[in-house]
């Protein structure tokens, strides 16, 4: 049987070792092989669902974009977060989490902003603003910046806000 090269599906991020018998990484991140074979490197982590017992905590030096939800008890800690919702999760974020429906039972620190749907029984801080579009129920917010909650309502809730409320 006679020796055959391969060859390989370089993507983005990624190059060829001088002696072209590896592939390296041009960026630190999240290594990916599609089906057709493309190796790349994302310099942001995507996962495609929740963060949960299949995923476990998620600890990453750059950006996080989840589809589904941060789960009950399980922790994301990165830049900028990026997810559908978050379900009893921690999230501590050295940039911006957006979260696009909600936030239940939750706690979230960030070093940046946070934009979320709703927020129910959780606690969130931040150095940047809080955004909300319909409604704070049961929540505690401590933020250097802002607090505006554009066309809901606020029950029950703490808002300590050093740049003001709107």
């Amino acid at each position: 049987i006679e020796a055959e090269d391969i060859s390989f599906n370089l993507g983005k991020n990624v190059s060829l070792s001088k002696d072209e018998l590896q592939v390296v990484a041009d960026v630190g991140g999240n290594p990916k092989l599609t089906q057709e074979g493309e190796i790349s490197v994302n310099d942001a982590y995507f996962i495609e669902g929740d963060v949960d017992y299949k995923t476990g905590h998620i600890k990453f030096d750059k950006n996080v974009f989840i589809t589904g939800s941060i789960k009950s008890g399980f922790r994301v800690e990165a830049i900028d977060v990026v997810a559908n919702t978050i379900d009893g999760g921690i999230v501590k974020a050295q940039g911006d989490v957006f979260i696009q429906n909600g936030v239940t039972e939750s706690t979230i620190e960030a070093r940046g902003s946070i934009k979320a749907g709703f927020m129910h029984r959780s606690k969130a801080s931040c150095t940047g603003d809080i955004n909300i579009t319909k409604e704070i129920v049961d929540t505690e917010v401590i933020l250097e910046g802002s607090f505006e909650i554009e066309k809901g309502r606020i029950f029950s809730s703490i808002v300590t806000a050093k740049g003001g409320a709107k």
